[in-house]
Formats: C-alpha cells, structure tokens, sequence
C-alpha cells in the first residue's frame, strides 16, 4: 500500500492469480497471466539502481519476478495441459464407450425382435402343420361331396383367406357349392357357364389363375385373387373349382400361390379317393 505495487512483498501477490490461471487453463493462459503480472509490476514502477549495484544486479532485481512468474506459468500450466489432454482422451474414450454400448444394445433389441419374430413364426407354423393334419385327417373316408366341405379347415390353415368359395361342375355350369366369408353387398358370381372366361381357362385349360398376371386379372374380372381347378388324378377330368376371393396383403406371396396349386392337388385327390371308396 505504499504505491510500489508490493515490491518489497515476497512472495509477490501477483503469484497467487499466475498458479491459479496456469492450474486452471494451462500453458498458454498461464504466460498471458505472467506477461500481464509483469507489466502491472515493472511498468512505471522500475525501482532506482543502487550505488552498490552493477548493470547485472539491477536488471536481475527488475526481471526476477517476472522470469520466475514465466518458469512458474510453464511448468505447471504444462502439466496442467498435460492433464487436460489425458481427461480429453478419457471423455473421447468415454463417448467411443457409450456410442459402441449404443449400438451393442440396439443390435441385441435388433436380434431379439428378430428372435421372438421367429419363435412365433415358428409356433405359427406348428400350429398350422397341426392344423392341417388334423384336417386331413377329417377328410378320410368321407363321401365325395363331403370332402368338399370338409377341405374348408384345410383352406383356411394354409392360405388364411378371408373369403373363397368351392365350384363343383353340374352339367356345363360351375355351381358355388361351399361358400366361406361372403357379405351380403359382394357381387361374386355364384356360377359360371361354359361361355365364360373363367369357366374356360381353368376348367378348359386346366390354368391356375393369378391376380398378379395382368391377363389372369382380366380373366378372372374382380371375381376374385385365385382360381384353380379340381382334378380327378387318374381321370384326369376337371369337376370343380377352388377360388380365393380375399386374402391379407402380406398373404398373397409366391409361398401361398405354390400352396394353392397343391391344394387343388390335394383336395382332387381327396375326392377322387371317396370317390374310390364310396362307389
């Protein structure tokens, strides 16, 4: 408090806010700090050269504060740049940590979703074998005209629709002999003559009919998705139809097509084997 800015005072206070700056921000803040302590202290405030002193003692007594305020500034505020770079390292290391912890978990919720899809594709699957030998089973022995009503179980095990219909040919004309999921307002036909389309492409040609090829969808004329025809095996003679009026989006796929050709196999061969055992 003598104007001289501490000069006589030792340690200098000015040491304090260097070590405080140089612990806290590093290298670089530190010098600032120093540059800065040492110009509040020397700037107009150069004490008077003794007599007893020699040009190297004066200005070792002028810079003394300073150059150790420097030396200060760059030791520690290294190690505390040092330091700095190690918590960087360990925050960087850290966040690597979590975005891997990340991606472990969203790929483990990825396989476990994929995991439960399956066991129940898989139980879905089981309970429709099940379903289809139970209803196989139901088919044996039955008289011809009741394995076509039998075979409704069996439709809606493998394929799932939610509207068909059975045609058995009497005379020349296919007649809806079993109907399943049909509203009041639907506009099916419930028979087809020889002189229609339909009637002569698959009791005809003997051709399984598909909405997704653009001729069959003109064929089958919003009367339904599929249309095949029943076949006697050993004959070889057509006596019905099995028609898929509606099924789910995800349903109509290349799997349930190749099983609706197989159907039509299958329930040919059903009635001709009543047929066999019933004369």
């Amino acid at each position: 408090m003598d104007g001289r800015r501490f000069w006589g005072v030792n340690p200098h206070p000015f040491w304090i806010i260097i070590l405080l700056i140089s612990v806290q921000y590093g290298v670089n803040e530190g010098l600032l700090a120093a540059l800065l302590s040492g110009t509040a202290l020397l700037v107009y405030n150069l004490p008077e050269q003794k007599i007893t002193q020699d040009i190297h003692d004066y200005l070792l007594e002028i810079c003394i504060h300073p150059l150790m305020w420097f030396s200060a500034a760059v030791i520690v505020g290294n190690l505390r740049t040092k330091q700095m770079q190690e918590l960087q390292k360990i925050r960087y290391d850290l966040s690597d940590a979590l975005k891997r912890e990340e991606l472990i978990s969203s790929a483990y919720n990825k396989v476990n979703s994929m995991k439960n899809n399956l066991e129940a594709r898989i139980a879905g699957q089981m309970r429709s074998a099940i379903s289809i030998y139970r209803a196989a089973k139901s088919m044996e022995a039955l008289e011809p005209e009741k394995i076509l009503y039998a075979s409704v179980e069996l439709i809606h095990a493998v394929i799932k629709p939610d509207k068909f219909s059975i045609f058995l040919l009497t005379g020349n004309t296919l007649e809806a002999l079993v109907i399943e999921g049909w509203n009041p307002d639907d506009n099916f036909s419930r028979t087809f003559t020889q002189d229609s389309a339909l009637f002569r492409e698959v009791m005809g040609r003997h051709r399984v009919l598909c909405i997704k090829d653009k001729q069959d969808e003109i064929v089958l004329d919003e009367e339904g998705i599929l249309a095949g025809p029943l076949i006697n095996p050993d004959s070889g003679n057509v006596f019905g139809m099995l028609k898929i009026e509606a099924v789910g989006f995800k349903d109509l796929n290349l799997v349930n097509i190749e099983s609706f050709n197989i159907l039509c196999e299958w329930i040919g061969t059903a009635y001709n084997k009543a047929l066999q055992i019933h004369k």
